[in-house]
């Protein structure tokens, strides 16, 4: 599956809002985040790395994963004040 950038955005800015809406849970939004933009060679795009870095350190600082969390929420508000969702997806986000 290959995404555009702005597609990327897009479905990004989809998961970030179920996050802060708490209807994603913020590391399972962040791993989606992360697997997308793997699968599409996008993951270093400044726009997602946020994400990316949330997974990173759950992954390898489980001593840290209350803090995590949180992070991941604070990374989805903060994509959404430079990306905010318009109720709109690229049609391709799976959980």
């Amino acid at each position: 599956m290959e995404l555009s950038r702005d597609e990327l955005i897009k479905e990004t800015a989809k998961i970030a809002s179920g996050i802060v809406d708490a209807d994603i849970d913020p590391i399972d939004g962040c791993r989606r985040v992360w697997r997308m933009s793997s699968a599409t060679n996008h993951q270093y795009l400044p726009d997602v790395s946020g994400f990316v870095g949330v997974v990173a350190q759950w992954d390898e600082y489980p001593e840290y994963r209350d803090d995590l969390v949180g992070d991941g929420l604070d990374v989805a508000r903060a994509f959404l004040e430079r990306h905010p969702f318009d109720g709109q997806s690229a049609g391709i986000s799976r959980p």
